[in-house]
């Protein structure tokens, strides 16, 4: 029997507590827990906190991780790219994450994302008056839930750009405008900034839990399943509006409690529901809603998503499978494993408190790739990288400055013989194979991995979003085979012009809610005529410190 050590989930009581309480049952019988240091396999229902082992333990185990987010998030973390070669086999919750990891050719299995129906479960209509009136919420309200946290950590007053707070406020101003009635109903912790905007314009809402509290309030406001449960049973829908999602964990919940449910296209939103239920502007989700409002038509499409939920999303769904995806690697488990328990033990002892010291390990080498036909996109992005360190008062050497031990190598990528070939192959004195990459964007990330560059991978922009007084309105048209798109997007981003870009194409992970995708010539002129005005102020760029802080980041750690 494999013996197999779980690291932490949140201990809070969320999502990651509830995934890794699933993975337990599902293996029970199967493995037998044990410590890191006598483990065959290291399972880590988050793959971040992978950074509390050292790396040399790691290397001498199988570390199965699942994916809690899609690629086109993760790979704008510096650590991402640490943790890639040290990653034997990610578990991908949603069908949308799979490709993606497929497309950056990294071991990949799909395990959909589970919950309990024990927990969630729909509640008969007689008893909704009941719990309308225990939650304070008139019987003619039209109730649009949504339980995700909506700041940025703990920093309250940003909103979280995952969780997308700003679509919720757009789609109320889009409803406002059409003179519908309705009433945001709001639970969980680290709802401050959109209660503000909801307060700041006039948008009616009932939140459930403490509102006295104006600090964070993770621990106090996270709300019992079976309150949920109920929150679910009295919504008249449940909307998503995240840029970005493995999950979310709400539309299974919402599916299993029989509440309606639109949503982004996003995770779980994709593998779930039907194709009627998914929006990619405000102005769309308003539209769905205003029907909704009127005819109640998003009801007949519940018991779908009830029973595509009940057949691939249930805890028993992940018992009946996660066993087999671990018994199917036992030999490749066997044969990798070189494991010393006692020096394990030891080297985790000196590693924990390694850590707890100041850091003194110089960075070392990483080579910076750029996808391009020529190489003035490519020294743009250089003069971005070298302005963003210079903002941040980090030193930035050229590679002719040898001797440095923060060197970054430049080069630009040619059809011909591309300067990351001669560093990949080992032609530049000192270069390694387990050196990061850093490209612009997921799409040239794929680009890299067709053309067989195996190192590890990060996406940093280096771009801010400008606050134009009166933005463009024109749209920037992406074509399907535009290999400087990557480049044009960010450019058109940072001007806050909406972005119209060929869905067979992995450009969602940059362009997010700052344009539409289009499927064909026809479905491209059609957008074309659609409203722009919300998608300008939608857009969004991870900022320059936290790509300094990411590129630093993979800086020390190589």
């Amino acid at each position: 029997m494999l013996r197999i050590h779980f690291t932490a989930g949140d201990g809070k009581g969320w999502a990651i507590d509830e995934d890794l309480r699933q993975i337990r049952l599902a293996l029970r019988g199967h493995v037998r827990e044990s410590s890191a240091a006598l483990a065959d396999v290291i399972y880590c229902p988050f793959w971040g906190n992978l950074a509390h082992y050292s790396k040399r333990l790691l290397r001498e185990r199988f570390v199965i991780c699942h994916a809690d987010n899609p690629p086109i998030f993760y790979i704008t973390q510096g650590y991402f790219a640490e943790v890639q070669p040290l990653v034997n086999l990610w578990v991908a919750r949603s069908r949308e994450a799979y490709q993606q990891f497929q497309a950056l050719q990294l071991p990949v299995e799909y395990v959909p994302y589970t919950t309990d129906p024990g927990k969630f479960f729909p509640i008969d209509s007689a008893r909704k008056s009941e719990l309308r009136a225990k939650y304070e919420v008139e019987e003619s309200d039209y109730l649009i839930a949504n339980f995700h946290r909506d700041t940025e950590g703990t920093d309250l007053n940003r909103p979280k750009a995952q969780k997308s707070p700003e679509m919720m406020v757009e789609i109320a101003r889009q409803l406002k405008r059409r003179e519908q009635s309705f009433r945001f109903l709001l639970a969980g912790p680290r709802r401050h900034w959109l209660r503000r905007e909801c307060q700041r314009r006039g948008i009616p809402y009932t939140f459930i839990g403490d509102e006295k509290i104006l600090g964070d309030d993770f621990g106090e406001n996270i709300l019992t399943r079976e309150t949920l449960n109920e929150l679910y049973a009295i919504a008249d829908l449940y909307v998503v509006p995240s840029r970005w999602e493995g999950g979310p964990q709400s539309i299974m919940e919402a599916a299993a409690c029989h509440c309606p449910i639109l949503s982004t296209y996003v995770g779980l939103a994709m593998d779930m529901l039907d194709g009627t239920c998914l929006f990619q502007t405000a102005e769309s989700a308003a539209e769905k809603i205003e029907r909704d409002i009127k005819t109640r038509w998003l009801q007949s499409l519940v018991p779908k998503h009830a029973g595509t939920f009940l057949a691939n999303h249930t805890t028993e769904a992940m018992v009946q499978q996660l066993p087999s995806v671990l018994h199917s690697r036992e030999a490749a488990i066997h044969k990798s494993n070189d494991k010393h328990p006692f020096r394990s033990f030891g080297g985790q002892i000196f590693y924990d408190v390694k850590r707890r010291l100041p850091a003194r390990t110089p960075p070392r080498t990483i080579c910076l790739l750029h996808e391009d036909s020529g190489c003035e996109d490519f020294e743009n992005y250089v003069q971005r990288i070298r302005h963003a360190f210079l903002t941040e008062h980090v030193e930035l050497h050229e590679a002719s400055q040898r001797e440095k031990n923060d060197l970054i190598l430049l080069g630009c990528c040619s059809r011909e013989e591309p300067a990351q070939a001669q560093l990949i192959a080992g032609k530049w004195e000192g270069a390694s194979r387990e050196l990061p990459g850093i490209v612009p964007s997921m799409a040239e990330a794929i680009r890299f991995r067709k053309r067989g560059v195996t190192v590890p991978l990060v996406a940093l922009p280096f771009h801010s979003i400008n606050a134009a007084e009166e933005p463009p309105s024109e749209w920037l048209i992406i074509a399907e085979n535009d290999e400087s798109a990557s480049e044009k997007i960010w450019q058109a981003l940072v001007r806050r012009v909406p972005v119209l870009y060929p869905v067979v194409q992995p450009y969602r992970g940059q362009v997010y809610h700052g344009g539409i995708a289009y499927a064909s010539t026809r479905d491209l002129r059609e957008k074309q005529d659609r409203p722009r005005e919300s998608m300008q102020d939608l857009g969004w760029i991870p900022s320059i410190r936290e790509g300094v802080r990411e590129l630093r980041r993979v800086l020390e750690s190589t």
